[in-house]
């Protein structure tokens, strides 16, 4: 049975306190507020644990490492760890081809399944967030032979998947299809937006379309965990609005019943 997961917020805490809706998971994934955060969900719900360095970059956050990472994972008792298939920069030297970037990644990914206590995934990232050289990065088949290769789960991002299709110029069915859609644990769903010709992955609502895509991506995966990615704490400066959220919950766990 797939279970519902959501970013942490304190309007989430209230609608879990009060058995509104059924959420399984409270992803944490602010690496400055984390110790507030687990000290507010540990005795409510156990969480879905989202700070890691970048697939290719070794840089951790301030006053992170590998110790407490794993300390991290398991207060959190975290089923898996998503890590973003992202770059820095200058994480590569020389010149970067298809191949460099592949062999770089899959060893990267051989030292995270090594270092890191838990189910090791990968996130698919959107292209716009990607340096020049590592756009291949977002290219589905470039994923599903890194994911096939490493022996690795994708925890696939849906607005990420819109976002990459859309500066590729092709369909987010076609997109879709050349994942690994066999490996899919987990799904990251909100509503991404389309203003002015640009693609934003902006954490809002969810619309219709947004759900229809989710079950048409149900009908082909099997995660364990879909988690709606909207909003976040007050004291981050994101708005969140508790209706709108519940609402969205609801909506969510009707379709993961289906």
């Amino acid at each position: 049975m797939i279970q519902l997961g959501c970013n942490y917020s304190q309007e989430l805490i209230e609608i879990i306190t009060k058995e509104k809706v059924e959420v399984s998971w409270i992803k944490l994934a602010n690496e400055v507020l984390y110790d507030t955060q687990f000290e507010a969900i540990k005795s409510i719900r156990p969480g879905l644990f989202h700070i890691v360095p970048y697939v290719l970059s070794n840089q951790y956050h301030k006053d992170w490492n590998l110790e407490r990472l794993n300390k991290a994972i398991r207060e959190c008792k975290s089923p898996h760890v998503g890590v973003h298939l992202r770059a820095n920069k200058n994480d590569i030297k020389g010149v970067i081809t298809r191949e460099v970037l592949k062999q770089k990644t899959l060893a990267k990914i051989r030292e995270g399944k090594r270092d890191i206590k838990s189910t090791y995934l990968v996130e698919n990232m959107p292209i716009t967030c990607l340096p020049e050289d590592y756009k291949t990065l977002a290219d589905p088949k470039f994923i599903k032979e890194i994911c096939e290769e490493a022996g690795i789960g994708l925890l696939l991002d849906v607005s990420h998947l819109k976002i990459s299709a859309w500066y590729r110029g092709e369909s987010e069915k076609s997109y879709l299809n050349k994942l690994p859609l066999s490996l899919v644990k987990e799904i990251h769903i909100n509503g991404p937006r389309l203003i002015e010709n640009e693609y934003y992955d902006s954490h809002l609502e969810m619309r219709e379309e947004d759900y229809t895509f989710l079950e048409e991506v149900l009908s082909l995966t099997q995660p364990s965990i879909v988690t709606l990615e909207y909003g976040g704490p007050r004291n981050d400066n994101i708005e969140t609005d508790i209706n709108l959220l519940q609402t969205q919950l609801e909506k969510l766990s009707s379709i993961i019943k289906k």
